[in-house]
């Protein structure tokens, strides 16, 4: 008995995928096995699955799977240990672990701040503003996790919105509570995934800005 090999799907996965990995038992030769015995599926030296055969023929191979892994980015290992209680007495006992290696990739998240719009566009003291913060994600992936979208005037936190979605090259709003500000100058910022809760290709175009004068 011998381990075969790994199939890995999608064979080039990112951290968001769910995986699928076959590995396989096979039988050298040149009898056929009749007595039942065990393989498994270790990543990172974490068993993921056991596999049984209780019957394979000489020069045939058997197929297991695990679905539904889901890994971190970075380089990952996966082993196949074959007659995993060593029920089988082999003519070679020493090569029953079969490993490869494989990488998972970053998603490709870029949630870019585009602009911040009020309403109206030259309020008083005793109107109250509508903001809206716009951003987009321009990574090549979709993203499904929260984040949050936060307003600020200068350095006080006046307002967010929560984020679940951010499906790639699609405009999104965050609509702030219709809001109040003093007579003067306001310096608003809106800055999107204000929690780092996203790991982004690039962290640099997150806010937008917009100075509001109010008489």
């Amino acid at each position: 008995l011998v381990p075969g090999t790994f199939d890995i799907i999608p064979s080039s996965p990112r951290q968001s995928d769910s995986i699928t990995v076959k590995f396989r038992a096979v039988n050298n030769g040149p009898d056929t096995i009749n007595n039942l015995f065990y393989f498994s599926l270790y990543i990172d030296n974490t068993l993921y699955q056991t596999c049984y055969v209780s019957s394979l023929s000489a020069n045939y191979e058997a197929v297991c799977e695990k679905t539904g892994i889901s890994l971190s980015a970075g380089t990952h290992t996966l082993k196949n240990v074959v007659d995993t209680t060593n029920t089988i007495l082999e003519t070679n006992e020493g090569n029953n672990v079969g490993t490869r290696s494989f990488t998972v990739a970053q998603n490709q998240y870029d949630l870019r701040a585009e602009s911040i719009v009020v309403s109206p566009l030259s309020p008083t003291d005793n109107d109250y503003v509508t903001v809206k913060v716009n951003f987009k994600n321009l990574g090549s992936d979709n993203l499904y996790s929260n984040y949050k979208v936060n307003l600020y005037d200068g350095s006080t936190l006046i307002g967010y919105c929560p984020g679940t979605e951010a499906l790639t090259n699609t405009l999104y709003t965050c609509v702030l509570p219709p809001l109040r500000f003093t007579a003067g100058s306001h310096s608003l910022r809106g800055f999107v995934d204000a929690e780092y809760n996203v790991a982004e290709t690039d962290e640099s175009n997150n806010n937008a800005y917009y100075t509001l004068s109010v008489s």
